[in-house]
């Protein structure tokens, strides 16, 4: 599903050393506009009015941008930290 980036929450966060844009998303869904702002912000905002993916839950409650930053984040580097944890345990075990 495609929603639009109406703008951009800047939060600034100590830890991370510098201002963070999060997008506002728009998009609809049984004929119901929704909005949210995405967890995942960064330091170079798009343009207001870009298309971006949007995955929705389960229940159609949560949403959150479909990128693949957030991609790798959640599904390559738990999947290679697995496969490390693994191999030391073959390592242990031997």
């Amino acid at each position: 599903m495609k929603g639009r980036i109406v703008e951009f929450v800047e939060d600034r966060t100590p830890s991370e050393g510098g201002p963070s844009f999060q997008p506002r998303v728009e998009y609809t869904i049984g004929g119901e506009t929704r909005v949210f702002v995405s967890t995942y912000g960064s330091g170079d905002p798009e343009a207001v009015g870009a298309l971006v993916d949007v995955l929705l839950s389960a229940d159609g409650k949560a949403a959150e941008v479909l990128n693949s930053r957030n991609r790798w984040l959640f599904s390559v580097i738990p999947f290679v930290f697995g496969l490390l944890f693994i191999v030391v345990g073959f390592g242990v075990r031997s």
